[in-house]
Order: structure tokens, then sequence, then C-alpha cells
């Protein structure tokens, strides 16, 4: 007969060898495992556990580079050449596209969030729009702001099929960030450090982790994650160019207090509470 201790044990020993296999992954690659694989995660996770986890071992962090097409004078710029250009800071939420999947009745694939898929940041980098100016502007018929991670891709797959590669408007390049702090801190590896391309008021999926690529180019990207994956679809159609990309971030919330006829807040913790 086996004791109640012994079951503790074997429970416990069982529940962290799950943790060390899905909990890199959960934190990692839960946009690469949607876009690679949306309807086959076992096979995605088969991939990731065979391969590893497709991000690249970072060093030392101002000698990761990224480059820039699109400009006058493209180049690749070390994040320690990023720095010399400037930096600014600006607060914007980071929320996945889809928290909320958890209530929708047609039951869609990824992971069925609820709430919570989102989180405040404080990010600190370069403007975009200052390192197209110091490379000597933009060069003709630029549409779109491209960014292409820095993810290693596994042989023998299409690069497109998944690549995370995603397009934004142009008009975008006012606010954009290549962020290297999060919260005053280096941004860690799990949120995409050194260097992370920010996007504020866009879905997640659209702020490049290990960004390695910057291109402005005339028309979206060509990439699975892209061209068929977070498009707005009816439920059961498959994903298309001609539905609308998943980009900008709709209101779903509404603060109900603090409330302006109480005054101004005082300084300190405040709570904010809504529906």
């Amino acid at each position: 007969r086996v004791g109640k201790r012994w079951i503790g044990l074997l429970f416990a020993a069982n529940l962290g060898v799950w943790m060390a296999f899905f909990t890199p992954i959960q934190i990692l690659l839960p946009q690469q495992v949607e876009s690679i694989a949306p309807g086959d995660k076992e096979t995605m996770l088969a991939w990731v556990m065979g391969l590893g986890a497709f991000v690249p071992e970072v060093g030392e962090a101002d000698a990761w580079t990224v480059s820039v097409e699109g400009v006058r004078n493209p180049r690749t710029l070390s994040v320690a050449e990023l720095k010399s250009l400037g930096i600014e800071t600006v607060a914007a939420v980071l929320q996945c596209s889809g928290n909320g999947r958890g209530y929708f009745p047609s039951k869609p694939s990824g992971t069925k969030w609820q709430v919570g898929a989102a989180g405040c940041v404080i990010w600190s980098g370069v403007p975009v729009r200052q390192v197209v100016a110091a490379l000597g502007g933009l060069a003709e018929g630029a549409r779109f702001i491209t960014g292409t991670g820095g993810e290693q891709l596994p042989a023998g797959v299409d690069p497109k099929s998944v690549v995370v590669e995603r397009s934004v408007p142009l008009k975008e390049l006012d606010t954009a960030l290549l962020a290297w702090e999060m919260n005053g801190e280096p941004v860690p590896h799990a949120h995409g450090g050194p260097l992370r391309l920010v996007v504020p008021g866009y879905s997640g999926v659209n702020n490049i982790k290990y960004v390695k690529r910057l291109a402005f180019t005339p028309v979206e990207t060509d990439a699975r994650i892209q061209s068929t994956g977070y498009r707005m679809t009816p439920p059961g159609t498959k994903g298309d160019p001609s539905f609308p990309a998943v980009w900008e971030m709709d209101v779903k919330s509404w603060v109900n207090g603090p409330a302006p006829e109480n005054g101004p807040v005082k300084a300190g913790w405040v709570q904010i509470h809504g529906v």
C-alpha cells in the first residue's frame, strides 16, 4: 500500500517536470505557437521540446543589432548606437489580442484567456522617427512599418510560415519605440529583450520581441502571422488578407472611480475600479 506522503511526493515531482517543460513555452512562445499551429498545438509543442525555444541566447545587450531598411541610408545599428540617438519614455498597455477569448461561444483556437492577459508597462527607448531621421528619412513608397523577430527558425520549414513578422500602418511612426527598458530596467528576455518594437495602442502581437529587422515597406508582410493570422474573421472562417488585421485595441473597460466629482486624487497608491 502506498502512503499519502509518497503520493504527495510523486505528485509534486510530476508537477515539477510538467512546469519545467511547459512554463518556458507559456512565457516565451504564446504568439509563436498561436501563429504556427493554431489548430494543432500538439505538433508545435513537439517542435519546441525537440528543438528548444526559438529564441537566441543574448550576451551583451548593447551589442544586439537591428537592420533598418526602407530608409535613404539603410544600415545595421547596435543597441549602443540606438542609445546615442535619444530616448523617450511612454506608458502603454500591452494586451494579448486574445484577451477574453475564453468567453467566446464559438470556442476559437488559442489560450482560453478570460481576463488578465494585459498589463500597463513603462517603456523607454529611441523613437522610431528619430532612427529614420538619423538615416536620411524614408525611402520612397513606404506605407507600413514592418518588424521581424530574431527567433531562430527550425530547419526544413518555410520561414514565412513560422517567422514572427508584423506590419502596422506608417502613421505609427510618430509613436513607435525601439525599447531597451521596461519599468526602468533592461527589457527581460522573456518580454522580448534586449530590444523590442513597441507600438502603443496596438495589440501584443504587433509589438515584436527580439526585433532584428525594422523595414519601411510599401506593402504588408506576407508572413503567415500577418497574411492569414490575426485577422478579424467571422467564426468558422479561415484567415484571409481581405479581412481587417488585428492592429489597434478597442476600448474594453469603463473606469468608474476615482470619479472627477470627488476632487483631485491624493498622492500615493490609488485603487482604480470599473467594469
